[in-house]
């Protein structure tokens, strides 16, 4: 047998554990289709618990990424939103504090910068 015939008779066995028994729907015997049957079912049982298992262990791997990287860290930082006449004595203050902050920078942006003129 190759790897490829091995994962594949590997993959129907666990993903349909009762169709490699060999016996035909016209068995004789019921005992044997009964056990088959058991079987199957339990398998299918089994490959929902395992298939719930790796989908809980994703959602709460996937969880516990979406808070720890969700955030944006910008400390530091004054965000004006809007335009109006007081808006040049905010950025006169907020010059004033760098100034007497003595940081080595600072940095105030300005995107409308043509509508003060």
């Amino acid at each position: 047998n190759t790897a490829k015939q091995s994962f594949w008779l590997s993959w129907g066995i666990f993903f349909d554990p009762g169709t490699h028994t060999g016996l035909e729907a016209k068995q004789d015997n019921p005992a044997k289709l009964f056990v088959a049957v058991v079987f199957s079912v339990f398998g299918f049982i089994f490959n929902l618990a395992v298939l719930g298992i790796v989908v809980e262990f994703m959602r709460n791997r996937l969880k516990i990424w979406q808070q720890r990287h969700h955030r944006v860290v910008a400390n530091g930082h004054v965000v004006i939103l809007g335009w109006s006449v007081k808006t040049l004595f905010l950025l006169g203050e907020i010059a004033e504090m760098l100034d007497d902050a003595h940081e080595p920078f600072g940095f105030v942006p300005l995107q409308y910068v043509n509508d003060l003129f």
